[in-house]
């Protein structure tokens, strides 16, 4: 039997809808992080968020990450 191997070209997207989920997005982004596979893209839609959303993820986007963080 075949193995299929996965391609270091494929990407996958990570979509994250979110509104006011500041507290818990921290862990999850700690997730994505130490994954070994990471040609991925973070996509995340927030939703009118009140809160400090918008302000982790102005600060995660200038980190080194190895993957890409797109937030609207």
């Amino acid at each position: 039997m075949e193995q299929v191997g996965i391609s270091k070209n494929f990407l996958i997207t990570i979509f994250t809808p979110t509104y006011n989920r500041g507290f818990c997005l921290p862990v999850l982004y700690k997730s994505l992080q130490k994954q070994e596979i990471n040609n991925f893209e973070w996509l995340v839609i927030d939703d009118g968020s009140t809160d400090n959303t918008k302000d982790l993820f102005t600060a995660w986007q200038k980190e080194n990450n190895k993957f890409k963080i797109t937030y609207l």
